[in-house]
């Protein structure tokens, strides 16, 4: 596996407008998933929606909607240059963003992982932001961004991390 290196980057997605309804096209209610791209398993929280219609995208939202979870593959040898070329549109719709802490290393199963939290607000909602970025067995790296209405995550906070504990390589 290619080696990640310690930058501070914080890439969200603004999920407001776009998070899936809990029925429609590419949503399914399954509660494993396999990231063929990335070479790697997921659990999908129960009765999270799940919207998969997207190439090398997965977007997992609570059924009381104040969070969701987007999972993606992103190609490249560098981390760096991976995560600058979605950085600015992946800003775009959040005010007052601040970084919570220093970016944190971390092996998610045996694979290296970089973290980094984040605050904002989106459309004046207060939310929690969080980025992932996995060292994948594909040699890609899978970047997952975590959003949460800032009242709604304690209530969600173990499950987001018992997914994140659920991402197995194959």
């Amino acid at each position: 596996m290619k080696k990640t290196s310690l930058i501070m980057v914080l890439v969200a997605t603004a999920c407001g407008g776009a998070t899936p309804q809990p029925v429609g096209p590419g949503q399914s209610f399954a509660t494993e998933r396999v990231h063929a791209g990335g070479q790697v398993k997921m659990t999908v929280p129960t009765g999270w929606a799940v919207d998969d219609s997207t190439a090398d995208s997965l977007v997992m939202t609570a059924p009381d909607k104040s969070v969701s979870l987007n999972v993606t593959i992103l190609d490249g040898k560098d981390l760096g240059a991976a995560l600058l070329g979605v950085t600015g549109a992946a800003l775009i719709g959040y005010d007052d963003l601040q970084l919570v802490g220093t970016p944190v290393t971390a092996a998610i199963n045996g694979m290296d992982a970089l973290f980094q939290d984040g605050r904002a607000t989106y459309h004046g909602v207060p939310v929690e932001l969080s980025v992932g970025v996995i060292d994948t067995p594909s040699e890609k790296f899978l970047l997952v961004v975590g959003e949460a209405e800032s009242s709604a995550f304690p209530a969600h906070e173990a499950t987001i991390r018992r997914f994140m504990d659920g991402i197995k390589p194959m």
